[in-house]
């Protein structure tokens, strides 16, 4: 069984090796994991141990379309160069980056294969979408007719003025950019977009309410009973985006 395997934001394939080391023990050497190490060095990220003075790295440069474009093609040659794999486990911004994936190649690919047999995630934050065209019209309304509200909202000025579908993703980007700025992410997460009008450097988290794709492999979300509220959220979210039937969630201890 090939599985391949993401680390977090901030973190490296020899941390999120450590941090597998339990699972894997019990799963036994029928498992082969290989493991894809982001090309972009950052701070360090939560759970890092204090003395660490390896490498931290991200996949990300941004959640931007474009940027989230450039890290799924970089995502889907390492597929291609070192698979086939029959599943797959991302830890916190890992797990973001494989469920982007998988909803990419899903829709692009219309029903052919799936790239993985199962997913495992742990501790998901948000999956961002590449597409322009995701939410395009809650953006498009958000950025030319409800522009006052949406900046204010960053503030944490209330969103009831806001149309429904816009709240929703209003208050989960609002979630995403506070999770950026406590990871002190070397992150652009700015809000530039305002006064550019330019609809594409707008992030596009992805969000059950407002999609009707749904991940179809089979899939098991672990979150810690202490995580951080706000991961706790992005988390739930994700399970929003995986089929009914094809859902298993496991709490462990601890964060």
């Amino acid at each position: 069984m090939r599985v391949l395997a993401l680390h977090g934001i901030g973190s490296c394939s020899t941390i999120l090796k450590e941090q597998l080391t339990p699972l894997l023990k019990q799963l036994g050497q029928e498992y082969q994991v290989t493991y894809m190490d982001g090309a972009i060095h950052t701070v360090k990220g939560p759970g890092v141990p204090e003395g660490w003075s390896g490498p931290a790295m991200t996949y990300a440069a941004d959640y931007t379309p474009a940027a989230i474009n450039i890290t799924m093609h970089h995502l889907h040659s390492f597929i291609q160069e070192n698979g086939p794999f029959d599943g797959v486990f991302g830890f916190s911004l890992g797990a973001s980056m494989v469920a982007s994936s998988i909803l990419s190649r899903q829709h692009q690919r219309n029903g052919d294969s799936e790239p993985f047999r199962f997913a495992v995630f742990f501790s998901s934050i948000a999956a961002f979408s590449g597409g322009p065209t995701c939410c395009e019209q809650v953006v498009e309304r958000l950025v030319h007719e409800s522009a006052d509200e949406f900046r204010l909202a960053f503030s944490g000025a209330s969103t009831a003025s806001i149309s429904s579908d816009g709240k929703i993703f209003t208050q989960y980007l609002v979630t995403c950019c506070k999770t950026a700025l406590s990871f002190k992410a070397k992150l652009d997460m700015n809000t530039s977009f305002f006064e550019s009008k330019h609809l594409d450097q707008v992030r596009r988290p992805i969000h059950p309410q407002l999609i009707a794709d749904r991940i179809r492999i089979q899939t098991i979300h672990v979150m810690g009973s202490r995580d951080f509220p706000l991961i706790a959220e992005q988390s739930r979210a994700l399970v929003g985006l995986c089929n009914d039937g094809s859902i298993k969630l496991h709490t462990r201890r601890g964060a």
